[in-house]
């Protein structure tokens, strides 16, 4: 490397500290990225157990998303999309509901669906259509308000959203009230309405391996916990346990866990986050199909959503991935087998053995006034830091990608070009 080429840091190597690489790599910077796990993708995990692949919560990849579009190559993700639409179960009967414009199996379904009026199912397809006409960066300037406040304004029934928009959209927002801003709603029901939900078949892990895959100068440094930074250096203990500290012209922080939240922060002010329990248990029999999202839409069921995992080979899948939104430490065979109560009485569902449990207690960032971006100025510190992450913008997968380049980009503009010697 060049004495001549400013030393970028990046602390952080999930999404949104990725993306920062390949954009400094873009205008022929070799960054130096740390991470204080042994692997990289912060909160993107995948473990795989045998022949499963264990995503660490329920993520999906809207293959609408703008930067996702200009970050991912698709087609080596090998995506598995879902169904436009829900299996819907409650009191032991269950309903397909969804968008026949894409599926015509989801006609007569919906069109019959006993918990939203005609005017209901024609305001979901006049929704769709007038999103459909606005742009993104539009959404994010309109005035917030919660989403339940929004669909009440839309002229929703409570039967609709009790029964299709509560239990949906919580379990995206990873929150029961539907408190969540009306930008993020229009955006999520946007992108939806725009392209697919998908899985990559490997598992969500794939996205930040292909991300990685896509560098070539940068350096690696896992096991990494960043202790401080004083003016130029940055202070680090590696994995054996010993410091270091090393001199950079420009440090990135990348991702909410990486920073102080009281003197970094922008938008992520009290440090809050949804949280959910994400369990895998054998799939035995029953009536959600694959690649359909199961909900249950009961005030006070335990399970929120479920699906059945995407195997490899394409054979039917056994493996049943299962959503609570609540937060707390359970006893995971104690709350297995109320799952499986709960899918045998409402869903009719035959679950076997626990497979695997997650108590995912940072799951999504609470944000304050959602943005789509901000001024290249923002997302600079003092002391020659910047910072990325979707807790800047909005949760999401395309938020830490987008926030991660427009970081990278900002911390470049203020940097000399890049001087490569013979």
């Amino acid at each position: 490397m060049s004495t001549t080429t400013p030393k970028v840091a990046i602390v952080g190597a999930g999404i949104s500290g990725l993306t920062a690489a390949k954009r400094f790599e873009k205008e022929g910077y070799y960054p130096i990225l740390f991470d204080r796990e042994k692997r990289i993708g912060g909160r993107v995990v995948t473990d795989v157990q045998g022949d499963f692949y264990l995503d660490q919560g329920f993520q999906i990849l809207l293959t609408s998303y703008p930067e996702a579009k200009n970050q991912l190559d698709y087609a080596e993700l090998d995506l598995v999309h879902f169904d436009q639409g829900a299996r819907i179960y409650k009191s032991g009967k269950s309903y397909l509901l969804g968008d026949p414009l894409k599926n015509r199996k989801f006609f007569f379904p919906t069109l019959s669906y006993p918990f939203g009026s005609i005017r209901d199912k024609m305001n979901v397809f006049r929704l769709k259509h007038e999103l459909k006409s606005k742009s993104v960066e539009e959404i994010f300037t309109l005035p917030e308000k919660t989403t339940l406040e929004y669909l009440q304004d839309k002229g929703f029934s409570k039967s609709i959203i009790d029964h299709f928009f509560k239990p949906f959209f919580a379990g995206i927002f990873l929150e029961p009230d539907l408190a969540t801003s009306s930008r993020m709603f229009e955006f999520v029901y946007k992108m939806f309405g725009d392209g697919h939900a998908a899985l990559p078949r490997r598992g969500i892990h794939q996205i930040p391996r292909q991300l990685h895959g896509q560098l070539s100068t940068t350096e690696l440094r896992l096991e990494c916990t960043i202790t401080g930074q004083e003016g130029s250096e940055l202070h680090w203990i590696d994995a054996k346990g010993e410091s270091h500290q090393e001199s950079f012209d420009k440090v990135v922080y990348a991702g909410t866990c990486m920073v102080d939240p009281a003197a970094l922060n922008l938008n992520h002010d009290k440090g809050e986050w949804n949280s959910c329990n994400n369990f895998y248990l054998e799939y035995l029999e029953g009536s959600l199909e694959e690649n359909l999202i199961g909900l249950i839409a009961e005030p006070n069921a335990l399970i929120n959503n479920m699906h059945r995992v995407p195997t490899v080979d394409g054979t039917p899948s056994k493996l049943l991935s299962v959503t609570l939104l609540k937060s707390s430490e359970v006893d995971s065979n104690t709350q297995a087998e109320a799952i499986r109560s709960e899918l045998r009485r409402i869903c009719g569902i035959e679950a076997g053995k626990l497979i695997a449990h997650y108590l995912i207690k940072k799951a999504l960032p609470v944000v304050g006034s959602l943005r789509y971006q901000l001024k290249p100025e923002d997302y600079s510190r003092e002391n020659k830091q910047y910072v990325a992450g979707d807790y800047l913008l909005y949760p999401s997968l395309n938020a830490a990608m987008h926030s991660g380049n427009a970081a990278a980009e900002a911390c470049i503009a203020s940097m000399k070009p890049a001087i490569h010697l013979p």
